[in-house]
């Protein structure tokens, strides 16, 4: 029975039934090639996964940006998370018992510059009255979270 013709596989770009790897490719071409490519940040390395590399650190910044107004139950958190992760910056936002939300950014100037902007504003139902900013030295944080409020009894 024939098949027919074989389509380009839809993720990898190859013909269905054939190799992953074009002709030729190389050990070292591919993302796994070396042990050093396998082992990765945290295994079989001493740099903790959390942790970036001095140059990464050098051009990462690091600010605390605290709003106040009307800015919880306005879903200000799921969406400064959303905002985070689209312009690749990691940290964290939480509700503070007195009515506030915090939030750390960490990543390229422009991105975290971006979004302490955000937070000036924050979502459609949010009306923010004030920002303050503290510039903090990076920690190398990897993704952005949502923690619980801070000052809560439950925390």
């Amino acid at each position: 029975m024939n098949a027919g013709p074989r389509r380009a596989h839809p993720r990898r770009g190859t013909s269905q039934g054939a190799a992953c790897e074009p002709a030729g490719a190389t050990a070292a071409r591919h993302p796994f090639g070396s042990d050093q490519a396998r082992a990765g940040p945290g295994i079989g390395s001493n740099r903790p996964m959390n942790s970036a590399s001095a140059a990464d650190q050098s051009a990462t910044v690091r600010e605390r940006a605290v709003a106040s107004g009307l800015v919880q139950g306005v879903f200000f958190r799921d969406e400064c998370r959303a905002e985070a992760v689209s312009w690749k910056v990691s940290g964290w936002v939480r509700n503070r018992v007195e009515g506030t939300v915090e939030a750390v950014f960490e990543g390229a100037q422009g991105a975290v510059s971006h979004m302490v902007e955000w937070m000036r504003h924050g979502p459609d139902r949010a009306r923010v009255s004030d920002v303050q900013v503290f510039g903090e030295e990076p920690e190398g944080l990897v993704g952005f979270a949502v923690l619980p409020t801070a000052g809560d009894w439950r925390t």
